[in-house]
């Protein structure tokens, strides 16, 4: 069990200036307008918090995984522009964190000030986790706090660098997801049912191995499920038996994880299991997301994926806990060490 520093222990002093790590990475339409602001509104608690308290707030983050250093189609402004009404709060979109203009916006702020960095990632060093990169970003504050859980399986700079260059401390939101968490992997009520779907094979693959030493059995979809070889797993790992144009499970599979679920007092799930844009092949995720919120006591889901067919298919408030993270909680659950969290431990 780990415990983390917490935003609650920091003594914030009216204009004290604050580096804060959001998860920024929401779903964008075709208009480029915010789809969904779940993950946003899991930023507020520690955003009003520190505004309350009168800090100049610098907020980074990233929106997907620009091919370039400036895909405009991937910019913060709508995020800032939802997150500001959220807030209520104006806030300042600076879009270069490397110009001396942005550092000076920000040192001559009034306290309760809230700015906001352009898409990290438009810089190579936010992915590599360069030290220079990371010591720009830890000039604009005095404090860290990271708020992005679902990034924080990862050694970007805003996460596992700028966080041992400053004092640093968890936000309000990943405290008590790390406690859940925690709680969950060590207290579920068995038989405890874990369901693995998505896309991000490499990501998965061995984090599979991992949950089934604690999980009665874990029920792979998606292309994980598709692409995994028996061979490779442990027994209590379930794989599909067949599926429609290897784009869902096929009813021999339904029917199979069906009857584990039922058997369920906790499941975790994270990942859709067949390609849920579709409507054609929505039917394992609709029929089995179904019968885990109606049948077992305890059900965690995570990952952006996951909480867009929950949000769809109407089950999202049936759910105990909806962690803002889907690679970054099967990581945490499966024992692995977060980069992101190192330096926020007590």
């Amino acid at each position: 069990m780990i415990k983390l520093k917490s935003l609650k222990d920091l003594k914030i002093e009216p204009g004290t200036r604050v580096f804060v790590a959001i998860d920024a990475d929401v779903p964008i339409n075709s208009s480029g307008q915010v789809e969904d602001d779940f993950r946003l509104r899991a930023l507020l608690p520690s955003l009003n918090f520190l505004v309350k308290a009168g800090a100049v707030l610098t907020l980074g983050g990233h929106l997907g995984r620009p091919q370039s250093k400036l895909d405009l189609r991937l910019s913060l402004l709508p995020v800032k522009k939802v997150l500001e009404s959220l807030l209520k709060v104006p806030i300042i979109f600076l879009d270069n964190p490397l110009s001396p203009v942005s550092a000076g916006v920000v040192s001559n702020a009034l306290p309760g000030t809230v700015n906001m960095l352009e898409n990290l990632r438009f810089h190579p060093g936010e992915e590599k986790g360069d030290l220079v990169f990371a010591k720009v970003l830890a000039l604009y504050g005095q404090f860290y706090v990271n708020e992005n859980f679902a990034t924080s399986h990862r050694r970007d700079a805003s996460l596992a660098v700028v966080s041992t260059l400053l004092p640093s401390v968890a936000g309000l939101r990943l405290v008590e997801e790390v406690d859940i968490l925690q709680d969950f992997r060590h207290n579920a009520p068995k038989p405890l049912i874990s369901v693995v779907g998505g896309v991000k094979v490499a990501d998965k693959g061995s984090v599979v191995k991992q949950l089934s030493s604690w999980s009665d059995y874990v029920l792979v979809g998606g292309k994980v499920g598709f692409e995994l070889a028996v061979k490779d797993v442990p027994s209590n790992v379930v794989l599909p038996q067949d599926g429609i144009e290897g784009k869902d499970l096929g009813p021999k599979t339904i029917a199979d994880y069906l009857s584990y679920i039922k058997q369920a007092k906790s499941v975790l799930w994270v990942g859709p299991l067949g390609l849920v844009e579709q409507k054609a092949y929505q039917k394992a995720t609709k029929i089995l997301s179904s019968a885990a919120v109606d049948t077992a006591d305890s059900v965690l889901i995570g990952g952006g994926d996951t909480l867009k067919v929950f949000k769809n298919f109407r089950l999202l408030s049936k759910v105990t806990w909806a962690s803002v993270g889907g690679g970054a909680m099967l990581s945490f659950l499966a024992g692995n060490d977060l980069p992101g969290l190192t330096a926020l431990l007590v």
